[in-house]
């Protein structure tokens, strides 16, 4: 005789034992970098310092990459991270990410990135993107290029960062060919981000209406 309990209690029992044997994982919480943030690519800083490379070119294996530079004219010696590539299909040249520690970053709030880097002629950009999930590389927005004139140094060029919601951030470095062009060579010295002053813009002193400016010559 059937009292209608036992499948009922078998199935709770199953339940409890599916339950234990596939408990549902939390999601990891991202660790991030406190800012202001700075790192010199003496090393590579994808083996320890939380840098990742994500090589989405025409052609695997042109990707980021640490090494050493030769100079150029108006330029340095030195290690940097470099994405360089010659050859092939108009625009087949670099495509790649070089992607930051995640930083928590607010709406509202002015950042500035601060890079020293070279391109080789003008065969090359470097677009500087942020995202928040660096599994797709397709979802970040770009918010500056920095891309001058060619077989120059540029130390320390700034950008303004603002970003549309309170959360982490990823920013990354984006090498990419122009499309007229088969090549592209860049390389990235050192990269920095901090929030920027409040009272300045491009290093530029905003002074609030109606104030009052003394200057004394001495």
């Amino acid at each position: 005789v059937s009292l209608g309990i036992t499948t009922g209690w078998s199935h709770a029992v199953n339940k409890q034992t599916v339950e234990a044997d596939n408990p549902v994982q939390p999601e990891e919480e991202v660790q991030t970098v406190d800012l202001p943030y700075s790192v010199a690519f003496d090393e590579d800083p994808t083996v320890e310092g939380g840098w990742t490379v994500v090589d989405n070119s025409m052609q695997a294996g042109t990707t980021w990459t640490y090494g050493s530079y030769t100079t150029f004219e108006g330029s340095r010696l030195g290690m940097g991270m470099q994405a360089d590539y010659g050859g092939g299909p108009n625009g087949a040249g670099p495509n790649d990410y070089l992607i930051s520690p995640a930083f928590n970053l607010e709406a509202g709030k002015t950042y500035t990135v601060d890079m020293s880097y070279t391109t080789y002629q003008t065969g090359g950009n470097i677009l500087l993107e942020y995202g928040t999930d660096i599994n797709d590389v397709s979802s970040f927005t770009q918010f500056a290029t920095a891309q001058k004139d060619g077989n120059k140094y540029y130390p320390n060029d700034k950008f303004e960062l603002t970003v549309p919601e309170d959360g982490v951030y990823y920013i990354a470095l984006h090498a990419k060919a122009v499309e007229s062009s088969n090549y592209a060579y860049t390389y990235v010295f050192d990269f920095a981000i901090s929030e920027a002053d409040p009272t300045s813009i491009n290093g530029i002193c905003n002074i609030p209406n109606n104030s009052v400016v003394i200057v004394y010559t001495i």
